[in-house]
């Protein structure tokens, strides 16, 4: 078949995770959306049945298939598709385009990769080449070592020392990473994070315990312009993965000398990467901060990327893609499916799993969180008082004692530095009004032109209004309610469900809300209801 220049063959994340839970889903359930919409014809290769890639397309436009370059090679040939987009997979996405690119299967298929070239690919996942780049272009490393097998890498850790720290190249979620601390631990560690590696090569390097760790969202134009959109403070420290530790947006000292810093090297990586669209950025700080590491960059949305867009009220998942088709930073204006409030966010880890033990004879560093609650207040210590209130709605027990302590702490921290303006308090009341007969107060905007949103008094703090319709509903509404179990055996099957519930009740002339506790659930829908909540599932709310 002749190739479409406008036809875009888009890999899908696979099956939902529990470690990850469906963030990539949803994710790329946007992505497709939004190409649509810019009037591409998108194929979807997945191999998850459960999936909402294909809302919006005809049944040929999703070949439910195993993601391996042969079934790539014939579906591209049957769609006619002329690029490939490998973002919205994830990790796997990142593999299979690697591994068509070596082994030149996109040359022969006539495919170029259209969000992550090659060159960007490779720079990104490889952590080695990254550490060699920074080091050319003059930013700080860690000490590291690369290796690739056993013996090399005991000899290079009696070079480097202990602690530290393993890690396997193009790997997410900590998957295949550890600290060890003596000789001793080392061996198993590397066998693990060399089976983790697709090239059997591991970077070793020292370990930043007690070290400050920030994630950063970037966007960058083809024409070189930038803007760092969002910063989150990780609130316990290295070595913690960010997805078990409660971050915090903005961070308390963003707006001094660190946010600063932060900013202009998340700027200066990306004019030397050549980045065009959005990116994910991890940084090491220690703890008086006279040096600061980057340890990764992750092309395109990535898991923290849903925070950064309902704390900054963008839509930047939207964004992402009119960028990677040629679109300036000023072309993509400004969109608002959240509040855009400007106020502190907290986003807190759920568990299930108890710590691991370290059978292994070191200590993983793998995310064991299986999802994550945002909460909105006025200030940090606001924030950090209502996600206490917050944790009742779900059961204190998934959150462990490490969550309940770091709260504690942050709300320390912003008494020290005079930041907790009205934490004892009920809270400002910006808006009262009424919505549906129902009393209600509201603290935040949404989307221009849209009237403000509501929830009722008690608790009304606790909810993130996503989106809202200007007028009252003049049809009959219903309200859909997606608690996420987050748990073996609750899978997000029901998420699913209740988004094609509500796109046929839509359908019908009906009217729809939403009361999600999965804030990149809740964006997925924003589009879709006439007002979209996310908050803790409290009978209050």
């Amino acid at each position: 078949m002749k190739k479409k220049e406008d036809a875009v063959l888009v890999l899908g994340p696979g099956p939902v995770t529990l470690d990850q839970g469906a963030v990539f889903q949803y994710t790329a359930a946007r992505i497709c959306r939004y190409l649509r919409k810019a009037g591409k014809k998108v194929v979807v290769l997945e191999d998850n049945p459960a999936t909402l890639m294909d809302v919006g397309g005809e049944g040929e436009d999703l070949y439910i298939e195993p993601p391996v370059p042969e079934v790539v090679a014939k579906v591209a040939e049957d769609a006619g598709a002329a690029s490939l987009w490998v973002g919205a997979a994830g990790r796997r996405g990142w593999l299979l385009a690697l591994r068509l690119s070596s082994e030149e299967w996109l040359k022969s298929v006539g495919l170029k990769a259209l969000d992550i070239d090659e060159r960007l690919l490779r720079a990104c996942g490889d952590r080695s080449l990254l550490r060699e780049i920074l080091e050319k272009k003059g930013f700080p490393n860690p000490v590291f070592s690369v290796v690739n097998g056993v013996s090399e890498g005991q000899k290079a850790a009696e070079r480097t020392g202990f602690p530290l720290v393993a890690r396997p190249h193009f790997s997410s979620g900590g998957w295949g990473a550890g600290l060890a601390y003596n000789l001793e631990e080392l061996p198993c560690l590397l066998e693990d994070s060399l089976r983790e590696s697709p090239n059997h090569e591991v970077v070793l390097e020292e370990a930043l315990i007690g070290w400050r760790k920030y994630v950063a969202c970037i966007l960058r134009d083809s024409r070189g312009r930038s803007e760092v959109v969002g910063i989150g403070e990780q609130l316990e420290p290295l070595p913690r993965h960010e997805e078990d530790s409660v971050v915090l947006f903005p961070p308390l000292d963003a707006t001094g000398e660190v946010g600063h810093a932060l900013g202009k090297i998340c700027r200066e990586l990306a004019e030397t990467l050549g980045l065009v669209g959005l990116a994910e950025v991890k940084l090491a700080a220690n703890p008086d901060f006279r040096t600061i590491y980057v340890l990764d960059v992750n092309p395109g949305p990535r898991r923290m990327t849903p925070f950064v867009e309902v704390m900054r009220g963008e839509d930047l998942v939207k964004k992402h893609v009119a960028l990677v088709y040629g679109e300036s930073l000023e072309g993509t204006g400004r969109t608002h499916p959240g509040p855009g409030s400007g106020e502190a966010l907290l986003v807190l880890p759920r568990f299930f799993y108890p710590e691991e033990e370290r059978d292994e004879g070191y200590l993983p560093l793998r995310c064991r969180s299986v999802g994550r609650v945002m909460v909105r207040g006025e200030d940090a210590g606001r924030a950090a008082l209502l996600a206490q209130r917050a944790m009742e709605g779900f059961g204190k027990s998934e959150f462990g004692d490490g969550t309940k302590k770091t709260l504690e702490e942050l709300k320390r921290r912003c008494r020290r530095l005079g930041s907790w303006t009205n934490a004892s308090g009920p809270g400002k009341k910006y808006h009262e009004g009424t919505a549906a007969g129902v009393d209600c107060t509201n603290r935040s905007p949404t989307r221009k032109g849209a009237a403000r949103p509501s929830g009722m008094v008690v608790h009304s703090e606790m909810l993130t209004w996503l989106t809202r319709t200007a007028e009252p509903p003049k049809s009959e509404g219903l309200l859909f309610i997606g608690v996420d179990e987050a748990q073996p055996g609750g899978g997000h099957e029901h998420h699913f469900n209740l988004y094609l519930a509500l796109r046929y009740w839509k359908e019908r002339g009906g009217a729809a809300a939403a009361y999600v506790t999965d804030a990149t659930f809740g964006l997925l829908l924003a589009e879709e209801a006439d007002a979209v909540c996310v908050g803790p599932p409290l009978p209050e709310g």
